[in-house]
C-alpha cells in the first residue's frame, strides 16, 4: 500500500499484527489482511481499541483491500456493525471469489456496504464523503 495514493489523507498511525496491516486515516481505516487467516472478531480486539481511540466521536468507514485470499467469520458481522464509531464497510475486490464472499457478507451487515474493483474508486469515494462533510 505504498503507492502514495493515500497521501491527501492524514495518517495517524499504521499498526500490524498477525491478523494483517492496518492504516488508521482521518475518516477511515484501510485493511490488507494476511495471506490465508480466518478472521475473527475476537482476535481483532486491538484493531478495535485502536478504532475507538481514533475515531469515537468522528466515525470512520472500513476499507478492507483484499490484495490477500482469506476467509472471515460471517457472523462477526452482527457485533462489528454494533461498534458506534463504524459508518460502513467499502471493499475492494481483486477476484470473483473476494466478490462474492463480499456479497454473503452485505448479508450480516445493516450499515453501508459498498464493493469496489480499484483504490482510485474507493479514493474518489472518500474524497467525496470528505468534501460533502466540509460542507454540511
Amino acid at each position: 500500500m505504498e503507492d502514495g495514493l493515500l497521501d491527501q489523507f492524514r495518517l495517524f498511525e499504521k499498526y500490524s499484527n498477525k491478523l494483517g496491516d492496518f492504516w488508521f486515516y482521518e475518516g477511515f481505516v484501510w485493511a490488507e489482511m494476511n495471506e490465508g487467516i480466518h478472521l475473527k472478531m475476537e482476535d481483532a480486539k486491538d484493531v478495535v481499541a485502536l478504532g475507538y481511540n481514533y475515531y469515537e466521536n468522528t466515525g470512520c468507514y472500513y476499507v478492507s483491500n483484499r490484495v490477500n485470499s482469506y476467509s472471515t467469520e460471517v457472523s462477526d458481522f452482527i457485533p462489528l456493525q454494533q461498534l458506534p464509531f463504524l459508518k460502513g464497510f467499502l471493499m475492494i475486490s481483486h477476484s470473483k471469489s473476494s466478490e462474492i464472499a463480499a456479497e454473503v457478507e452485505r448479508l450480516f451487515f445493516n450499515k453501508p456496504f459498498h464493493i469496489f474493483y480499484t483504490k482510485e474508486e474507493v479514493i474518489i469515494w472518500l474524497q467525496t464523503k470528505r468534501l460533502a462533510q466540509r460542507i454540511d
